[in-house]
C-alpha cells in the first residue's frame, strides 16, 4: 500500500524560529507527539525537520536545559530528515523507519511539498487490517470446506 493512502494527512506543523516552549504548548494543544518543522517556500510547506515530545523532555529537559522560552525549535531539531514519497510502498518506508530508528516520518510529494505524517500506528493499522483479512479466509475456508465435504 502507497504511503500517501495509509498516512495521516492533518499533520501539526511549526516554523523553525518557533521556542521550543511555544512548540510544547502547541502539542499539548493539538493533543500530538509531534510537530512537523516546515519553511514555507512560495506557498509550499517543506519539511525540514520534525520535533517531538521526547526531543523535549529526553533531549532538553532531562538535561536540565534552560531557557526553552528562548531556545528556538530550529537548533534542536536533528538533520537529515528521515521522509517517505507519497506513492512509496509502506513497508518499503517502515524498513526505513527502522533503520533510521525513527517512529514517524513526514510524507512528501514529488515537489517535496508535505502531505502527511506516516507513523508506527499507521503501519500497525494497515497490518491488523491485513491480519484480519486472513483471519477472515481462514474462518470462510472453513465454512466452504464444510459446504463441499458435508
Amino acid at each position: 500500500m502507497r504511503a500517501g493512502n495509509v498516512c495521516t494527512h492533518t499533520v501539526a506543523v511549526v516554523d523553525g524560529n518557533t521556542t521550543v516552549m511555544d512548540a510544547a504548548r502547541r502539542m499539548r494543544g493539538d493533543h500530538v507527539g509531534d510537530l512537523v518543522v516546515v519553511e514555507d517556500r512560495a506557498g509550499r510547506l517543506l519539511p525540514v525537520g520534525i520535533l517531538t515530545d521526547r526531543d523535549i523532555v529526553v533531549g532538553l529537559v532531562a538535561r536540565g536545559l534552560e531557557g526553552l522560552d528562548r531556545l528556538l525549535v530550529s537548533d534542536v531539531i536533528v538533520r537529515p530528515l528521515v521522509t517517505a514519497h507519497e506513492d512509496e510502498d509502506s513497508m518499503v518506508v517502515a524498513k526505513r523507519m527502522r533503520d533510521n530508528g525513527v517512529r514517524r516520518v513526514p510524507v512528501i510529494d514529488a515537489k517535496g511539498e508535505l502531505v502527511g505524517i506516516l507513523s508506527v500506528d499507521d503501519l500497525i493499522g494497515i497490518l491488523h487490517a491485513e491480519l484480519e483479512q486472513l483471519a477472515k479466509l481462514v474462518g470462510h475456508q472453513h465454512q466452504s470446506e464444510e459446504l463441499l465435504r458435508p
